[in-house]
Protein backbone atom coordinates (compact mmCIF):
# COMPACT_ATOMS: atom_id res chain seq x y z
CA UNK A 1 0.00 0.00 0.00
CA UNK A 2 1.16 3.33 -0.89
CA UNK A 3 0.49 6.54 1.52
CA UNK A 4 0.42 9.81 0.18
CA UNK A 5 2.45 12.71 2.10
CA UNK A 6 -0.77 13.70 3.22
CA UNK A 7 -1.97 10.50 4.92
CA UNK A 8 1.68 10.18 6.27
CA UNK A 9 1.45 13.78 7.52
CA UNK A 10 -1.69 13.11 9.17
CA UNK A 11 -0.62 10.10 11.10
CA UNK A 12 2.44 11.94 12.49
CA UNK A 13 -0.10 14.58 13.50
CA UNK A 14 -2.29 11.59 15.54
CA UNK A 15 0.74 10.07 17.28
CA UNK A 16 2.36 13.71 18.11
CA UNK A 17 -1.32 14.31 19.69
CA UNK A 18 -0.90 10.84 21.78
CA UNK A 19 -3.57 9.26 19.89
CA UNK A 20 -1.07 6.74 17.92
CA UNK A 21 -2.37 3.46 18.66
CA UNK A 22 -1.59 0.11 16.99
CA UNK A 23 -4.44 -1.73 15.70
CA UNK A 24 -4.75 -5.27 15.00
CA UNK A 25 -3.64 -5.97 11.65
CA UNK A 26 -3.73 -9.57 11.69
CA UNK A 27 -4.74 -11.80 14.48
CA UNK A 28 -4.36 -16.11 14.19
CA UNK A 29 -6.16 -17.83 16.79
CA UNK A 30 -5.74 -21.26 15.09
CA UNK A 31 -9.65 -22.43 15.42
CA UNK A 32 -10.03 -22.54 12.14
CA UNK A 33 -11.72 -18.89 11.44
CA UNK A 34 -8.78 -17.28 9.86
CA UNK A 35 -7.07 -19.91 8.39
CA UNK A 36 -7.11 -23.96 8.67
CA UNK A 37 -4.12 -26.23 8.86
CA UNK A 38 -2.43 -29.35 7.20
CA UNK A 39 -0.24 -31.10 8.89
CA UNK A 40 1.73 -32.11 6.40
CA UNK A 41 3.06 -29.72 3.64
CA UNK A 42 3.84 -32.29 0.77
CA UNK A 43 -0.26 -33.48 0.93
CA UNK A 44 -1.33 -29.75 0.32
CA UNK A 45 -3.23 -29.23 -2.83
CA UNK A 46 -4.51 -25.93 -2.51
CA UNK A 47 -3.00 -22.46 -0.82
CA UNK A 48 -4.48 -20.53 2.19
CA UNK A 49 -3.13 -22.70 5.26
CA UNK A 50 -0.79 -22.87 7.94
CA UNK A 51 0.79 -25.90 7.31
CA UNK A 52 3.54 -28.40 8.71
CA UNK A 53 6.76 -27.85 6.77
CA UNK A 54 7.82 -31.39 5.39
CA UNK A 55 6.13 -32.91 8.33
CA UNK A 56 8.73 -32.17 10.92
CA UNK A 57 6.21 -32.31 13.91
CA UNK A 58 3.73 -34.98 14.96
CA UNK A 59 0.04 -35.19 16.36
CA UNK A 60 -0.28 -31.36 15.68
CA UNK A 61 -3.59 -30.02 14.94
CA UNK A 62 -6.41 -27.79 16.04
CA UNK A 63 -7.36 -28.69 19.32
CA UNK A 64 -8.24 -27.55 22.95
CA UNK A 65 -5.45 -26.82 25.06
CA UNK A 66 -4.74 -28.98 27.99
CA UNK A 67 -7.11 -28.18 30.85
CA UNK A 68 -8.36 -25.22 29.24
CA UNK A 69 -10.75 -24.06 26.50
CA UNK A 70 -9.31 -22.19 24.40
CA UNK A 71 -8.66 -24.16 20.76
CA UNK A 72 -4.84 -23.96 20.25
CA UNK A 73 -2.30 -25.53 17.60
CA UNK A 74 -0.58 -28.41 19.29
CA UNK A 75 1.93 -30.95 18.24
CA UNK A 76 5.35 -32.66 18.92
CA UNK A 77 8.32 -31.43 17.70
CA UNK A 78 9.77 -34.17 15.51
CA UNK A 79 12.91 -32.75 14.11
CA UNK A 80 15.49 -30.32 15.59
CA UNK A 81 13.52 -27.36 13.13
CA UNK A 82 10.07 -27.89 13.26
CA UNK A 83 8.14 -25.12 10.97
CA UNK A 84 4.59 -23.71 10.73
CA UNK A 85 4.63 -22.18 7.85
CA UNK A 86 1.54 -19.90 6.41
CA UNK A 87 0.74 -21.15 2.83
CA UNK A 88 -0.41 -18.19 1.74
CA UNK A 89 0.21 -14.42 1.64
CA UNK A 90 -0.68 -11.40 3.85
CA UNK A 91 -0.29 -8.00 2.22
CA UNK A 92 0.76 -6.13 4.78
CA UNK A 93 2.36 -2.55 4.99
CA UNK A 94 6.09 -3.53 6.38
CA UNK A 95 6.42 0.19 7.34
CA UNK A 96 3.95 0.42 9.72
CA UNK A 97 4.13 -2.65 11.41
CA UNK A 98 4.71 -2.10 15.33
CA UNK A 99 4.86 -5.40 16.69
CA UNK A 100 4.38 -8.81 16.86
CA UNK A 101 2.74 -11.30 19.38
CA UNK A 102 2.57 -14.66 19.95
CA UNK A 103 1.32 -16.90 23.25
CA UNK A 104 2.34 -20.51 23.24
CA UNK A 105 3.74 -22.83 25.59
CA UNK A 106 6.04 -25.70 25.54
CA UNK A 107 6.86 -28.48 27.51
CA UNK A 108 10.25 -29.17 27.28
CA UNK A 109 11.19 -31.30 30.35
CA UNK A 110 9.02 -34.35 28.95
CA UNK A 111 6.63 -34.80 32.41
CA UNK A 112 3.05 -34.29 30.50
CA UNK A 113 2.89 -30.81 31.85
CA UNK A 114 2.91 -27.18 30.70
CA UNK A 115 4.35 -26.09 34.08
CA UNK A 116 8.20 -25.02 32.29
CA UNK A 117 9.58 -21.56 31.95
CA UNK A 118 10.50 -20.48 29.01
CA UNK A 119 13.42 -18.28 27.26
CA UNK A 120 14.20 -16.67 24.24
CA UNK A 121 16.36 -19.89 23.11
CA UNK A 122 13.11 -21.88 23.05
CA UNK A 123 11.30 -20.56 19.92
CA UNK A 124 11.67 -18.79 16.90
CA UNK A 125 9.61 -16.43 14.62
CA UNK A 126 10.38 -15.56 10.80
CA UNK A 127 8.86 -13.37 8.68
CA UNK A 128 9.02 -12.33 4.36
CA UNK A 129 8.09 -10.19 2.00
CA UNK A 130 7.91 -12.70 -0.41
CA UNK A 131 5.21 -15.82 -0.44
CA UNK A 132 6.21 -19.34 0.26
CA UNK A 133 6.07 -21.78 -2.71
CA UNK A 134 2.17 -22.82 -2.67
CA UNK A 135 0.72 -25.15 -2.20
CA UNK A 136 3.22 -26.62 0.46
CA UNK A 137 5.10 -23.09 1.85
CA UNK A 138 7.93 -24.21 -0.28
CA UNK A 139 11.48 -22.68 -0.20
CA UNK A 140 11.62 -19.38 -1.81
CA UNK A 141 14.21 -16.45 -1.16
CA UNK A 142 13.16 -13.45 1.00
CA UNK A 143 11.15 -15.86 3.62
CA UNK A 144 13.80 -16.06 6.30
CA UNK A 145 14.34 -12.63 7.88
CA UNK A 146 14.29 -13.44 11.81
CA UNK A 147 12.54 -11.19 14.74
CA UNK A 148 15.62 -12.24 17.06
CA UNK A 149 14.38 -11.94 20.89
CA UNK A 150 11.12 -10.89 21.96
CA UNK A 151 11.31 -7.14 23.18
CA UNK A 152 9.53 -9.30 26.30
CA UNK A 153 8.62 -12.48 27.48
CA UNK A 154 6.08 -12.39 30.06
CA UNK A 155 5.00 -15.71 31.50
CA UNK A 156 1.49 -16.40 32.72
CA UNK A 157 -0.50 -18.85 34.13
CA UNK A 158 -0.62 -22.51 33.80
CA UNK A 159 2.54 -21.94 31.42
CA UNK A 160 1.45 -19.86 29.30
CA UNK A 161 4.11 -17.30 27.91
CA UNK A 162 3.49 -13.95 25.83
CA UNK A 163 6.12 -13.23 23.72
CA UNK A 164 6.70 -9.87 22.14
CA UNK A 165 8.40 -8.16 19.41
CA UNK A 166 8.06 -4.02 19.52
CA UNK A 167 9.18 -2.92 15.49
CA UNK A 168 10.22 0.88 15.96
CA UNK A 169 8.71 3.12 13.55
CA UNK A 170 10.07 1.51 9.72
CA UNK A 171 12.26 -0.53 11.77
CA UNK A 172 10.83 -3.46 9.04
CA UNK A 173 13.84 -2.80 6.41
CA UNK A 174 14.60 -6.43 5.00
CA UNK A 175 13.32 -7.51 1.97
CA UNK A 176 12.68 -5.61 -1.59
CA UNK A 177 8.92 -5.87 -1.28
CA UNK A 178 7.32 -3.45 0.44
CA UNK A 179 4.37 -5.72 2.12
CA UNK A 180 4.84 -8.80 4.72
CA UNK A 181 3.86 -12.19 2.79
CA UNK A 182 5.28 -15.03 4.70
CA UNK A 183 5.38 -15.87 8.39
CA UNK A 184 7.10 -18.54 9.81
CA UNK A 185 6.83 -19.82 13.76
CA UNK A 186 8.87 -22.27 15.06
CA UNK A 187 7.28 -23.86 18.52
CA UNK A 188 10.75 -25.11 19.61
CA UNK A 189 14.31 -24.91 18.65
CA UNK A 190 17.29 -27.53 18.14
CA UNK A 191 17.99 -30.68 19.52
CA UNK A 192 17.08 -29.68 22.65
CA UNK A 193 13.31 -28.91 21.35
CA UNK A 194 13.12 -32.43 19.52
CA UNK A 195 10.41 -34.26 21.18
CA UNK A 196 9.10 -31.43 23.09
CA UNK A 197 5.17 -30.96 22.90
CA UNK A 198 4.08 -27.21 22.34
CA UNK A 199 0.54 -25.16 22.01
CA UNK A 200 0.54 -22.41 20.38
CA UNK A 201 -2.78 -20.04 21.33
CA UNK A 202 -2.37 -17.20 18.58
CA UNK A 203 -0.16 -15.24 16.62
CA UNK A 204 -0.68 -11.19 16.09
CA UNK A 205 0.81 -8.28 14.10
CA UNK A 206 0.29 -4.69 15.13
CA UNK A 207 0.67 -1.38 13.66
CA UNK A 208 -0.57 2.21 12.86
CA UNK A 209 -3.30 1.65 9.77
CA UNK A 210 -3.58 4.52 6.94
CA UNK A 211 -5.46 7.04 8.78
CA UNK A 212 -9.18 7.00 6.50
CA UNK A 213 -10.90 9.62 4.61
CA UNK A 214 -13.08 10.69 7.65
CA UNK A 215 -9.56 10.81 10.18
CA UNK A 216 -8.30 13.51 7.04
CA UNK A 217 -11.48 15.74 6.92
CA UNK A 218 -11.58 16.19 11.10
CA UNK A 219 -7.63 17.09 11.09
CA UNK A 220 -8.51 19.33 7.87
CA UNK A 221 -11.06 21.10 10.14
CA UNK A 222 -8.90 21.20 12.99
CA UNK A 223 -6.44 23.05 11.18
CA UNK A 224 -8.73 25.40 9.43
CA UNK A 225 -9.77 26.31 12.56
CA UNK A 226 -6.57 26.47 14.56
CA UNK A 227 -5.03 29.32 11.68
CA UNK A 228 -8.79 30.94 12.27
CA UNK A 229 -8.31 31.19 15.97
CA UNK A 230 -4.36 32.54 15.40
CA UNK A 231 -5.68 35.37 13.26
CA UNK A 232 -8.09 36.72 16.04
Amino acid sequence: MNRSPLAMAAAASLCAAGTCLGATLYLEEFDGNTNDYNADSATATTSGDWVDFSNRMSSDSYTTASGGTETVLAGVSASNDPQVRSDFGFGIDKTIVTAFALRLRIDSDGNSSFDDSLTSADFSVFWGTSSYGTPGATNVADTNNSLGAPSSLVAQSDGWHLATWTIPSGGLTAGANSTIESLRIDPTNGSAGNGDSFEIDYFRIDGVPEPGSSTLVALGALTVCLRRRRQR
